[in-house]
């Protein structure tokens, strides 16, 4: 299956997507009908299982939308699994060093890119619709590889890590670099902006495309005029902020 966003991406076009931590089929449906490009489907942080994202999986490309996954953890046996129930993009936490990055690619790219197990299920249309060998070379050609920056020492390691082929985006962790620098959830502290700062110019000047947090419209904005190309936002942020204001106009009418 063509991966739209990868497809956007290279046309030089900034994505645009929302993460969820639920099992929200709804929301899903309504963040492609809205325009968004991607679903970022969180298997990191919440509740989301394996059963949850892969009924996700259905409900984005019933919606048009490309549905992207955050795995737990950098192993291959579990992002094996994310990829045959259908996401067309692994996003991984965390990733330190080059010899960590490797290790994603490997993992999600079959032969000769990487050691991606052969599976059947409903990524490969359990085979009904092409070989294993076509599948394979479409698989390789369409998955996005999407590794997060979100550590003092993945920043130290980022120039090598930008040189490790086969990654698509490196995605910047602001509150999880926060703490690794010693100032937790003070994402506006000199040191985080200085690390952000350095981030993006290594990013940049790489092959890679830069992915940020987009807090607000308007930070999106301002992000992808610095030259970011992949911008997610939380679905429970932007709820909890619509909820808030809603009832705050609601009382103060009262």
């Amino acid at each position: 299956m063509k991966n739209l966003m990868k497809a956007k991406l290279q046309t030089g076009e900034p994505v645009i997507g929302f993460q969820i931590m639920g099992d929200w089929p709804e929301v899903v449906e309504i963040i492609g009908l809205l325009g968004a490009d991607f679903v970022f489907l969180d298997g990191e942080h919440g509740a989301l299982g394996i059963p949850e994202i892969a009924g996700l999986v259905r409900a984005a490309e019933c919606a048009g939308i490309t549905p992207i996954a955050r795995v737990p953890n950098n192993t291959p046996d579990v992002i094996l699994r994310y990829l045959d129930i259908g996401v067309q993009g692994i996003i991984v936490p965390n990733v330190n060093s080059s010899e960590e990055a490797e290790s994603v690619v490997k993992a999600v790219k079959y032969y000769p890119l990487g050691e991606r197990g052969c599976g059947y299920g409903h990524a490969m249309d359990y085979l009904l619709t092409q070989s294993f060998s076509e599948y394979a070379k479409e698989a390789n050609r369409e998955t996005i590889v999407i590794t997060q920056c979100e550590s003092k020492r993945g920043l130290d390691n980022l120039e090598e890590i930008v040189d490790v082929p086969g990654i698509d985006i490196i995605f910047i962790g602001p509150a999880d670099l926060s703490q690794s620098l010693g100032v937790p959830g003070q994402l506006d502290h000199p040191l985080v902006e200085e690390a952000i700062s350095h981030a993006k110019e290594i990013i940049l000047a790489s092959d890679k495309y830069l992915g940020m947090v987009g807090f607000d419209g308007k930070y999106a904005r301002s992000a992808i005029a610095d030259g970011a190309m992949f911008i997610n936002m939380s679905v429970h942020t932007l709820m909890a902020k619509a909820i808030q204001e809603y009832l705050y106009e609601a009382r103060e009418e009262a």
